[in-house]
């Protein structure tokens, strides 16, 4: 069963071995080969339980076997890539709606929106002063 990456995901490293790892850690020495590696996106993954990844939306079918343990239309794979889309920008599941409709496309570091390709200011402002008329009314 094998599928092709579509997502730069962490992985475990073919050369890691935890038996040498706890060696060298009782003597004090550093472990030189790293436990997880990056997978680049266009990787080939030939497990048994690929086709989780592509459930998940982060590898696409390269065989049939693998589609079929998937169990996904086209609808579901298109949900699933968008979601990690979603989930790789850190969007608060409350600001789908305004990532979706371009005004926003992350977080600054004091949590206000990055601005997206949609976004105008008068729209925001004027969202602002309803909110403002909502909470002076109550």
């Amino acid at each position: 069963m094998k599928c092709q990456l579509t997502r730069e995901l962490n992985g475990i490293n073919p050369a890691y071995n935890a038996e040498s790892h706890e060696r060298f850690r009782q003597r004090g020495q550093h472990y030189p080969i790293p436990r997880l590696i990056k997978l680049p996106i266009g990787h080939i993954v030939d497990k048994p339980d690929c086709w989780r990844m592509v459930r998940h939306g982060v590898a696409v079918p390269l065989d049939e076997e693998c589609a079929q343990a998937a169990r996904m239309t086209a609808e579901q794979f298109a949900a699933a890539e968008e979601l990690q889309e979603k989930l790789a920008a850190r969007i608060w599941p409350e600001d789908y709606a305004a990532y979706d409709a371009g005004l926003m496309v992350g977080y600054n570091p004091d949590g206000t929106f990055k601005p997206g390709p949609n976004y105008k200011s008068s729209r925001l402002d004027a969202f602002r002063d309803l909110s403002a008329e909502g909470d002076a009314e109550a």
